[in-house]
């Protein structure tokens, strides 16, 4: 075949491999594959409004992985499995928002008092505290992640104002520059303005070890390594249920461990040299020991022990479940419930 030839049926088969399907051809497409599909009004409603993309994430895990190429369904699956699985990411990724708050208010408040209580508010901008990347400066990043969001925090330029009275004689281009190059904010500003990802970025680069340990006080009996892997792994979570991501069976490549004390928590043929801590099953049990220490109710307790009823045993295990997890400390029923 002449390179012509290979080009025009290289392109024709891409253009097969990413055609966009109607609607029509999508629901064709999934009963010819073995999806029953009872309620084909809905099924299209569902596809249209939340897009096949998004809902192939909740159809996948019902394909028959033994084929390869165009894989079909497992024998009995249908379209209202697919909503099932949908509808309950969508409630797990509701029931995460309350850790994640917790989380997130109680690092930002941690690190303010004890940055305030060693009198170093200006710590993030000084050569060393923070750990540098390959060159680069992490407080440079961090500044610039607060100039980014200044126009939704009007509190940024009242503490301009006030700490820099020559702002105001300022054009606008040198203005700019001034911004850049010579404000400084102290920590309890910078952590109101920031995301969760820099917040986290911040913990994780403190150099200072005693410092991080200090910080890591408000969480009752964690241990700053585990705190701060754990705070990474959150943050992206949080990055998926913010943008109505997959959550439910969604792995990760973030590197993490549990704290020491909850090892004992865990069966003794587990090597927690190699452990992870990534599935769900153990980020809930995590968010389960922080709320219940920080939040200090049972509120949380009882939603998560509510939804986890709920799911047959095959989602259970894809969350990382492990068969006997109605026996680890923090499963166990509420009392009172």
């Amino acid at each position: 075949m002449d390179v012509a030839g290979f080009t025009f049926l290289g392109w024709y088969m891409l253009t097969e491999a990413v055609r966009f399907l109607t609607v029509d051809e999508r629901v064709a497409d999934l009963r010819a594959r073995g999806l029953s599909i009872d309620d084909e009004f809905n099924a299209r409603v569902l596809l249209e409004r939340v897009g096949h993309y998004r809902l192939k994430q909740y159809w996948y895990p019902l394909l028959d992985s033994s084929v390869q190429g165009r894989r079909p369904f497992k024998p009995g699956h249908s379209f209202q499995d697919v909503i099932d699985l949908y509808q309950m990411d969508r409630e797990l990724r509701w029931l995460f928002g309350g850790p994640l708050e917790t989380i997130e208010l109680n690092l930002r408040s941690a690190i303010t008092s004890v940055l305030q209580r060693r009198g170093i508010p200006f710590a993030v901008y000084d050569q060393g505290f923070l750990k540098d990347h390959h060159g680069q400066r992490r407080s440079a990043v961090l500044h610039a992640a607060t100039l980014k969001h200044k126009d939704n925090y009007k509190f940024l330029e009242t503490y301009e104002n006030q700490a820099y009275p020559e702002i105001s004689t300022l054009t606008f281009e040198e203005r700019k520059a001034f911004l850049q190059d010579v404000v400084k904010y102290p920590i309890w500003l910078m952590l109101e303005a920031i995301t969760f990802s820099d917040l986290s970025l911040l913990f994780d680069n403190i150099a200072d070890r005693e410092i991080r340990q200090e910080i890591t006080g408000r969480f009752p009996l964690w241990d700053e390594y585990a705190l701060r892997k754990f705070v990474h792994r959150v943050s992206v979570l949080r990055n998926s249920v913010a943008h109505h991501g997959r959550v439910w069976n969604k792995s990760s490549d973030i590197k993490s461990r549990l704290p020491i004390f909850m090892e004992d928590y865990y069966p003794i043929n587990v090597d927690f040299r190699q452990y992870q801590a990534t599935s769900v099953f153990d980020i809930l049990t995590l968010c389960l020991d922080i709320t219940e220490n920080l939040d200090g109710n049972d509120w949380w307790a009882n939603e998560v022990q509510n939804f986890v009823s709920k799911q047959p045993k095959w989602v259970l295990s894809e969350m990382g479940f492990p068969a006997n997890w109605k026996h680890f400390p923090h499963w166990q029923p509420v009392v009172g419930n």
